[in-house]
């Protein structure tokens, strides 16, 4: 008689691009990736590990983890994590009415945008050409975890989604290598910092929770970003 396996419930979730992902929860052996970086939590590593977690357990033969953008990514790894471990974490809290310093609890099932995206995700380089800007996705995290402080003109290749002018576009995803990186060395660092400011303005992802102080009893809002405390 062969063992019973346990039968693993699926739950969904609308992540911030719009899109409906089922997904499971983290299992034994996601949980062993993570305790992996526990320790010694590299940005590369914790991006490897969020990548390979999150694409373990979501349901879908078609999805491709390096194609969604990084809110997506954090929105479902926070999800998953909600849905394996508990709704509630443990993090530092700081009354703003009173001294107490101590840990709180808050629900990540809250987690949200920081703000509306942007109408407007067009830059003007100069009268004729500009560039349409996009949220970083997971492949350009992950480089930016690689070369953050060796080629940080290089994420530009993973925000702008396209070149255009009156006449044509042109598709980053189209284009070479070498037609990109001839682009990005055109361009003088007014312009870099005119794209990366239009970048700054999508919003992220966070986690907004209304708590109550337990020394004071005063209630206010909690607003947390980054998943360094996840990986418990």
């Amino acid at each position: 008689m062969s063992v019973p396996l346990i039968v693993t419930p699926e739950h969904q979730t609308v992540v911030p691009s719009g899109k409906t992902v089922i997904f499971r929860p983290f299992l034994v052996k996601e949980e062993k990736l993570m305790l992996t970086i526990k320790e010694n939590q590299r940005t590369d590593e914790v991006m490897r590990v969020m990548k390979q977690v999150v694409s373990n357990c979501v349901i879908d033969d078609k999805f491709d983890v390096d194609k969604i953008s990084y809110n997506d990514l954090e929105h479902l790894f926070i999800m998953m994590r909600a849905r394996s471990v508990g709704e509630t974490v443990e993090f530092p809290f700081s009354c703003k009415e009173c001294d107490y310093e101590g840990m709180i609890d808050i629900d990540i099932t809250k987690i949200q945008l920081s703000r509306p995206v942007p109408e407007d995700d067009s830059v003007m380089l100069n009268e004729s050409v500009g560039v349409k800007v996009k949220p970083v996705g997971v492949k350009g995290m992950a480089h930016l975890a690689k070369v953050a402080d060796t080629d940080p003109l290089s994420m530009l290749n993973h925000v702008i989604d396209y070149v255009y002018n009156k006449e044509q576009m042109w598709k980053i995803d189209d284009m070479s290598q070498k037609e990109i990186t001839d682009f990005v060395e055109t361009l003088s660092l007014t312009q870099v910092q005119k794209i990366m400011g239009k970048v700054e303005e999508f919003p992220r992802c966070c986690i907004k929770d209304n708590v109550t102080c337990p020394s004071c009893q005063k209630e206010q809002e909690i607003n947390v970003e980054g998943l360094e405390n996840f990986f418990t």
